[in-house]
């Protein structure tokens, strides 16, 4: 498959710094589920899981996506990010691919996600999607 059209998107549209997704105050606990978009306007696929601006202490963090209303969310994927310095307010950063290659979505989902790391704090994670909409793949 190759991209077509309008091609790859983000969620929340770029240059936005992401969704903030606070993660619980213990450490490796689940915070809770945080909106990303209320209603996807295309079925789409999501590639990747972006996180960043976190001052703090996280030597890692995971990140939990789910599609469903808000209470009901199903997980769909999940992914790991290690930290890029574990020193004092040195920022976490970072961007992985999901495996498997991506995650299908459905036209009209609502998607979320939440947090978890190694702090013991309610650290505010900044979370972007990498997405591409299904029409915009096309066979080589």
């Amino acid at each position: 498959m190759k991209t077509s059209g309008a091609g790859y998107f983000t969620i929340p549209a770029m240059p936005a710094a992401g969704t903030a997704c606070a993660k619980d105050a213990a450490a490796n606990t689940w915070g809770s589920w945080v909106e990303l978009i209320a209603s996807t306007s295309a079925a789409l696929y999501i590639y990747g899981v972006c996180v960043w601006n976190v001052t703090n202490t996280n030597n890692y963090v995971a990140v939990d996506i789910g599609t469903g209303a808000g209470g009901a969310e199903s997980s769909i994927g999940y992914a790991s990010l290690p930290g890029t310095d574990p020193g004092a307010d040195s920022g976490l950063q970072g961007f992985t691919y999901l495996f498997p290659a991506h995650i299908p979505v459905a036209t009209s989902t609502r998607i979320a996600c939440r947090t978890a790391g190694s702090s013991t704090a309610a650290d505010a994670i900044q979370v972007t999607l990498l997405c591409i909409n299904q029409s915009n793949l096309v066979a080589l």
